[in-house]
């Protein structure tokens, strides 16, 4: 009875996804925190975002937008609750434009994904353009350099979750 209630093939695939982002996130904060181009670290979590919800639908990506979102901002100390309102948008809006507008090609992942991470860099910098507005030119570039050195992990994201969703729509 309680096996008919629980759908076991979702449940697993969905601890494939949780185990993913502890992985990737393992990889974020310690071997990728410490090799900096120009002082700014890699942030490809928003990337995984958007390819979950590219394989899975917005429903599931802003899912795992929320649970990659508290997870990113409990290791951030110098954020409260900017990753988890922005990505799970990311997860929902770039599902909808993979249901509407985009298709799944690599292609058009990375571009998504580049967006969403200029989008979240962008997110990052506001307080500090709000507090010193002189820093804006600075921030941006800031923003520009950590969009392009978090695009290689987006595009091994993008292979990883493909691998697992063709693995959990397989069984």
């Amino acid at each position: 009875m309680f096996a008919d209630v629980i759908d076991f093939k979702k449940l697993r695939l969905a601890l494939v996804y949780i185990l993913c982002l502890a992985v990737m996130m393992f990889f974020q904060d310690t071997v990728f925190a410490r090799l900096g181009l120009f002082g700014v670290k890699m942030l490809f979590i928003p990337a995984a975002c958007v390819a979950v919800s590219l394989f899975e639908g917005g429903f599931r990506g802003g899912l795992f937008g929320l649970l990659a979102g508290l997870l990113c901002d409990l290791s951030f100390p110098e954020s409260t609750f900017l990753f988890t309102l922005l990505f799970p948008a990311i997860g929902f809006i770039s599902g909808l434009a993979a249901e509407f507008w985009i298709s799944h090609s690599f292609t058009a992942y990375m571009a998504t994904a580049g967006f969403a991470l200029l989008v979240t860099a962008l997110c990052q910098m506001v307080r500090v353009i709000i507090v010193e507005p002189g820093s804006a030119l600075t921030c941006l570039l800031t923003a520009l350099v950590q969009t392009l050195w978090s695009l290689p992990m987006a595009a091994v994201s993008y292979t990883v979750i493909k691998r697992i969703s063709r693995w959990g729509n397989k069984r």
